[in-house]
């Protein structure tokens, strides 16, 4: 069995006029006192989805174990550890137009559901 938690990734979209899709934040670890094992296959986590037209970059994903820095590969055989939390970051899209012609109403409305810091 397997405890997960998932939710979305603020300021993980690139900022534009339209801002792209939000990344996730998703936490995986084991329910029972042994290691887990899984085939990861991401994308996006040495080059992000590109702004277009003014847009800004989206951010890049990432995959670790909590409390550590060092990220892992983003492809391959991954072993969690009984106790230990792996951390993915999935990555978010790139902006489209520039973020200045942004409609203010969609700004606030980013902002009021923590979607985007101030």
């Amino acid at each position: 069995m397997i405890n997960s938690k998932r939710e979305f990734l603020p300021d993980s979209g690139g900022a534009g006029s339209y801002r792209d899709g939000l990344g996730q934040h998703i936490e995986i670890s084991a329910a029972k006192p042994q290691d887990l094992m899984l085939f990861l296959s991401v994308e996006r986590t040495q080059n992000p989805a590109k702004g277009r037209h003014g847009g800004l970059d989206g951010a890049a994903g990432r995959i670790r174990i909590e409390g550590t820095a060092n990220d892992l590969p983003s492809k391959g055989k991954i072993r969690i550890k009984a106790g230990e939390t792996l951390i993915i970051q999935t990555p978010g899209g790139g902006g489209f137009g520039p973020p200045q012609n942004r409609d203010t109403s969609a700004l606030r409305r980013v902002l009021t559901e923590d979607l985007l810091s101030p």
